[in-house]
C-alpha cells in the first residue's frame, strides 16, 4: 500500500490495493512520499489489522521500516485481514486501507460418503462438502480408491471443480472399496479427505467360464478332464466350486452333471462311458450367487476296446486235403468299439485247442461277405473252425465253433516193412498200416503188389509194397 502526502491541503492520498501473497512467503505494505519534506512533517505511523492496532516489536515476524512500510514474513492463513496505516502528523491526520489475502493449498474436501449406487450396477456414489479453496479457485479434485485393502491408487485424476458427488463406475461385485480426495488449486494438491467408510459390492454368478479345458480318454470308458479356474476378476465372489455336464456329441440327448464342490479341485475322472465313443464336455464355476457361463464345449473319445460280438454268418468248407475256406460278414460298427483291423481264422483240432492254426486277414470294408483261408491242415483230419474280428486293444469274441474234415488224399507209405524166411525161389514179407492214411483204407487190406526188377547182369530184385485208398495208392519205400 502506497500512502503519498500532500502538504498544501493536508490530507493523504493513497493507493490502496489487495495484497495477495503465497502462503510463507515476505508480504510488504510500502509508504511513499512525494518528497524529503513531507516525510519530516509525519510524527508517526500505526498499523492496525481487522481494527486492532499492531505491536510490531512484539511479533518477529513484522518488521516498521522508519519510512512507515510494514514487512510480514512467513505469512500464513493467520495473516489474512484488513490492514490499515494510520498517519498522524502536524499537517493532519489521515488512514487508508488495504486487504491482505495469502493464496495456500485448499484444504481437504469434507465429509466425503460413499453408498452403493440405487441406479447403475456395479458402481458406488460418492459425495463430499466443497473445501476452502486456499484464496485460489480451485482446478480439480483428485479421487484415490483402496480396493480389497490394497494399497492407494488414484482413480480419477481429472474431477470438475464445480463437483461435489461423483459416480463410480466399473467396480468388481463381491469387492470392498474405500475412497479418499484431495483438491487442487495453482498453489498445488491440498491434503487427502478423512476416507470413506468401506463399501462391499454384492456377489455375482461368476462372468467367465472356466479357463484352458482339456479333456484326454483314460480307459475305454473313462475320460479326464481338467480346467483352470475363471480369471480372478471374473469369479465375482468366492468360488463355491464347478459343474461338469457332458453328453454324447451330435445327439440329441440330456446332459449329465457331475458337481464338483470344492473350488480347489480342477480335474475329474469321468467314469462308466461308453466304449470307442465321442464326448462334448463343458465346465462352469459357481459361487454364493449362482452359476457362471459354461465354458466352449470340448470333445473327446473314449479309448478303443474290444469288439464285444463276433463275426456273422460264418460258414467253412474244405477245399481240399489240407485247406479250409471262410465266408463271414463283419459285426456291427457299434460293437466293434474302436477301429477294425482285421479278422483271425481259426481251425483246431479236437482236444487239441491249444495248438491253433490261425490266419489273419485285412478288414474289406467294400464288400459285404468277406472270404479267407487257412491252409497247411492235416489231410482227411477233423477240425474245429471259428472266426473272430480284433481292434488295437486285442480280440473280440470268436463265432461259435464248427466242425469239419478235410478231403482224403493218398495214404502214406506203410511202415516196418520187413523180409523173412528167404528161400531160392520165395520169401516173407510184413508190414504195418502206414501212419498217414489221409482216407478211408480200401477192400481186404492188404493187398500186396509186388514188383520185381533186374539191376546189372546179377539177378537182384527190387520189392515195395503199396496200401491202395479208393483206387489211390502208395508205395513204400524198397
Amino acid at each position: 500500500m502506497y500512502c503519498c502526502i500532500h502538504w498544501n491541503n493536508i490530507i493523504i492520498l493513497s493507493w490502496v490495493r489487495i495484497q495477495c501473497v503465497l502462503i510463507n512467503v515476505v508480504c510488504v505494505f510500502q509508504v511513499e512520499y512525494s518528497s524529503a519534506t513531507f516525510q519530516s512533517l509525519f510524527s508517526r505511523h500505526v498499523w492496525e489489522k481487522d481494527g486492532s492496532m499492531i505491536n510490531v516489536q512484539s511479533i518477529p515476524r513484522m518488521r516498521l521500516d522508519v519510512d512507515g512500510t510494514l514487512h510480514i514474513s512467513q505469512t500464513w492463513s493467520g495473516d489474512i485481514g484488513t490492514y490499515t496505516c494510520r498517519v498522524t502528523s502536524v499537517g493532519g491526520n489521515d488512514s487508508r486501507s488495504a486487504h491482505l489475502r495469502v493464496r495456500q493449498l485448499p484444504h481437504a474436501p469434507e465429509n466425503p460418503i460413499a453408498v452403493l449406487s440405487k441406479s447403475e450396477k456395479r458402481a458406488i456414489d460418492l459425495a463430499w462438502a466443497e473445501p476452502f479453496d486456499g484464496n485460489s479457485p480451485l482446478i480439480r479434485y483428485i479421487l484415490e480408491v483402496s480396493e480389497n485393502n490394497a494399497p492407494w491408487a488414484i482413480l480419477l485424476a481429472n474431477i470438475e471443480p464445480e463437483s461435489t458427488a461423483v459416480t463410480v463406475n466399473g467396480l468388481i461385485p463381491a469387492r470392498s472399496y474405500q475412497f479418499r480426495l484431495c483438491a487442487v488449486n495453482d498453489v498445488g494438491k491440498g491434503q487427502f479427505s478423512k476416507e470413506t467408510d468401506r463399501v462391499s459390492l454384492p456377489e455375482e454368478p461368476p462372468s467367465a467360464p472356466p479357463q484352458n479345458v482339456i479333456a484326454s480318454g483314460r480307459t475305454n470308458q473313462s475320460i479326464m478332464i481338467q480346467w483352470q479356474p475363471p480369471p480372478e476378476s471374473h469369479q465375482n465372489g468366492i468360488l463355491r466350486g464347478y459343474i461338469v455336464r457332458y453328453r454324447l456329441t451330435g445327439l440329441p440327448v440330456d446332459y449329465q452333471l457331475k458337481n464338483i464342490s470344492s473350488p480347489d479341485v480342477t480335474t475329474i475322472l469321468l467314469e462308466d462311458l461308453i466304449i470307442w465313443t465321442n464326448y462334448e464336455l463343458e465346465v462352469a464355476a459357481y459361487n454364493g450367487a449362482g452359476l457362471g457361463s459354461f465354458s466352449h464345449k470340448v470333445t473327446e473319445w473314449t479309448l478303443q476296446g474290444v469288439p464285444t460280438i463276433a463275426p456273422g454268418n460264418v460258414q467253412v468248407e474244405a477245399v481240399n486235403s489240407t485247406a479250409v475256406r471262410f465266408t463271414w460278414t463283419a459285426p456291427n460298427p457299434q460293437f466293434i468299439n474302436g477301429i477294425n483291423q482285421g479278422y483271425k481264422l481259426l481251425a483246431w483240432e479236437p482236444g487239441k485247442e491249444e495248438d491253433v492254426s490261425m490266419v489273419t486277414v485285412r478288414p474289406n470294408f467294400q464288400d459285404s461277405v468277406h472270404v479267407g483261408y487257412v491252409t497247411g491242415l492235416k489231410k482227411f483230419t477233423e477240425y474245429f473252425t471259428s472266426v473272430l474280428c480284433f481292434t488295437t486293444p486285442g480280440d473280440g469274441p470268436r463265432s461259435p465253433p464248427k466242425a469239419l474234415k478235410t478231403h482224403e488224399d493218398t495214404p502214406g507209405a506203410v511202415g516196418h516193412l520187413s523180409f523173412t524166411e528167404i528161400l531160392d525161389t520165395s520169401l516173407k514179407v510184413s508190414w504195418s498200416e502206414p501212419n498217414e492214411k489221409n482216407g478211408v483204407l480200401t477192400g481186404n487190406f492188404p493187398n500186396l503188389y509186388l514188383n520185381w526188377s533186374r539191376k546189372g547182369k546179377k539177378k537182384h530184385f527190387m520189392l515195395s509194397v503199396r496200401a491202395l485208398l479208393n483206387g489211390a495208392n502208395n508205395k513204400s519205400e524198397p
